[in-house]
């Protein structure tokens, strides 16, 4: 069954590449159907991204209340200021399930195809 989860994280952030690694494998392992979003920059703006090349519905907010209203089945947070820690702190409340994205670099990027180097010939 498909989940709605809540992504969060810094309007800043800059790293497109660990957003998508992690939502590739949050949706491999739940089944995205449907991510919530209250900003337009950073994060969600990656998340944005992804979503439509997975067609996965996305859902605007104003609010932390707003997303909450809605039942996420989760919540993934990226590094983030003030926004990030009182969405966390909301969903925390709320017994929504938090998976806080891991570092980059610790998860396998299963769309990257790794090739043998290339010897010299001589």
């Amino acid at each position: 069954m498909p989940v709605r989860i809540i992504i969060c994280g810094s309007d800043r952030y800059e790293n497109r590449n660990h957003v998508r690694i992690v939502l590739e494998h949050v949706n491999a392992l739940r089944d995205i159907g449907a991510i919530i979003l209250t900003s337009s920059l950073g994060v969600s703006q990656f998340a944005l991204a992804w979503a439509r090349r997975a067609r996965v519905e996305v859902i605007p907010c104003r609010s932390v209340a707003a997303m909450l209203e809605l039942l996420p089945d989760g919540v993934v947070a990226f590094p983030g200021g003030s926004h990030t820690r009182a969405t966390l702190y909301a969903a925390g409340r709320a017994g929504i399930p938090i998976y806080m994205a891991p570092a980059h670099g610790v998860l396998p990027d299963r769309s990257c195809v790794l090739r043998p180097p290339v010897t010299a010939r001589r």
